[in-house]
């Protein structure tokens, strides 16, 4: 678990550990809210037929990606607070699972906005909702590629097992 942004470990615990509890118990409540909400929300989403398509399905897409998120972060979390070791691939991918949300949902708002560009320029052809399906793929990878090259190279370059990995090839 190499962000140390998120991750303590017991002996930093030690000094408050009844602080650091709270904010653990905190963060598993507002996890669990959102896993147990998203479905929901996506119901709502792919029944509300006065919304366009494309919009809505660029929304479910945000509700899924803080589905792995927290799903992440909840393995994260378990390891953490039980002082597990954990094996090295799983919490690298759940680091960047979890990162790489934060790219997606900060790179939202633009995606959006290039999809109501479209929709404003050619409003005869998006309104139709016909064949308008690729400009929906084309803000998804917009969207996921950025983000997840970021998480990858922001996990990879700071992890310490990564780090001698690449010392002992080049040296």
């Amino acid at each position: 678990l190499y962000n140390t942004l998120v991750y303590l470990n017991s002996t930093t615990v030690a000094f408050a550990p009844t602080l650091f509890y709270f904010i653990y118990g905190i963060e598993v409540i507002l996890c669990s809210i959102s896993v147990f909400l998203a479905p929901f929300a996506a119901l709502a989403l792919m029944r509300a037929g006065v919304i366009h398509r494309n919009f809505r399905y660029c929304v479910l897409c945000a509700v899924f990606q803080l589905f792995l998120a927290c799903l992440s972060r909840f393995f994260l979390l378990f390891c953490q607070i039980l002082d597990l070791p954990v094996i090295e691939g799983e919490d690298i991918v759940a680091s960047i699972l979890r990162d790489q949300f934060l790219g997606y949902i900060s790179s939202v708002l633009g995606a959006v906005t290039l999809e109501r560009l479209v929709a404003t320029l050619r409003p005869e052809w998006y309104e139709k909702e016909k064949g308008t399906f690729h400009v929906f793929i084309v803000v998804q990878i917009i969207l996921v590629l950025p983000s997840a090259a970021n998480a990858i190279l922001w996990t990879l370059l700071f992890s310490p097992g990564i780090a001698r990995m690449k010392r002992e090839l080049f040296i």
